[in-house]
């Protein structure tokens, strides 16, 4: 196979890692998000952007990009959602493993460069994913964010703490085996929370491991991370009735446990946020859906009772 040269380094001409970044009129951002990846202390990889339907002027500057390195592809697209932008991006992609980043958030220098090494020297292992810093756009403040647990969990493991809604991690932190993706595909279905089933579905078929650190910075307006989750919840839900119809990887008591579990995760963050017209029907639904839901009764004996 033919051999290319970058930044001193000898690489063959197919990638080691395919980034694929969707955007949508984010015509400047994408360019910062481009940079985080071209600064990287890893550099055998390639850049897909998946334009989805973009009316500013994103093709232009990308346009500019790819005249300085041949690494960066551009595919556009009618807009079709984020779920079809990573899809489209996964069948263009001809890396061994695969990340994911939005066009207004970074990689920090040394993530794919640590994710690597810890996928070639563990081959159980078929997705990393790490916490993440969350920059305050307007007051440039910055913090940690994310759940992980460090080192690897094993596949019946990962998807329980998943399932319990126990383990949450951003997409734009994992790298993960293309093999290991295989068929799997983001839903379109679900406009909020697509990442939710795709974790799902992956955490059936490997082994995951996390790094308790943060490797990507995700740039956030006024609300937190946490609070814009909060939006997902309906279309999550969504998951669990697709894993049980569609895959049957859920009997019917376990698809309402995990609804239960599904809204006792949204009950406890708007009790710790003092909204308490949204966390009451939450509390209620979790209870309706599975009435022996142990953290239910944790949640109401240690947060209701003993911290009062």
């Amino acid at each position: 196979m033919d051999n290319i040269t970058l930044k001193n380094t000898t690489y063959n001409l197919l990638p080691k890692v395919s980034v694929i970044i969707p955007t949508y009129n984010r015509n400047k951002l994408v360019l910062d998000a481009i940079d985080s990846v071209l600064e990287q202390a890893f550099q055998n990889f390639e850049i897909i952007i998946v334009d989805d339907g973009s009316t500013d002027n994103t093709k232009t500057h990308i346009d500019s990009y790819q005249k300085k390195d041949t690494r960066i592809k551009y595919i556009f697209q009618e807009n079709q959602g984020v779920s079809i932008a990573r899809n489209t991006g996964l069948e263009a992609a001809q890396g061994e493993y695969i990340a994911f980043l939005d066009s207004d958030d970074r990689f920090l220098i040394d993530k794919l460069e640590r994710q690597v090494f810890i996928l070639e020297n563990h081959h159980d292992i078929g997705l990393i994913y790490s916490k993440i810093l969350v920059e305050n756009t307007i007051t440039k403040e910055l913090g940690s964010w994310g759940h992980a647990f460090s080192g690897a969990l094993e596949k019946t493991e990962m998807h329980q703490k998943i399932y319990k809604r126990h383990l949450f991690f951003y997409i734009g932190t994992t790298l993960i085996r293309k093999e290991v993706i295989g068929n799997i595909k983001f839903d379109p279905r679900m406009k909020t929370g697509e990442d939710f089933l795709f974790y799902l579905l992956l955490s059936k078929k490997a082994k995951f491991y996390g790094i308790d650190e943060p490797l990507s910075l995700v740039r956030r307006e006024h609300e937190s991370i946490i609070q814009k989750q909060k939006s997902k919840k309906f279309d999550e839900a969504i998951a669990y009735s697709i894993l049980k119809k569609e895959y049957n990887l859920l009997t019917n008591i376990e698809f309402l446990k995990g609804l239960s579990y599904h809204y006792l995760y949204f009950a406890k963050d708007y009790y710790e946020d003092g909204m308490y017209l949204k966390y009451s029907p939450c509390l209620i639904k979790c209870f309706l859906f599975n009435p022996f839901n142990p953290y239910l009764y944790k949640h109401i004996l240690g947060d209701l009772i003993l911290k009062k």
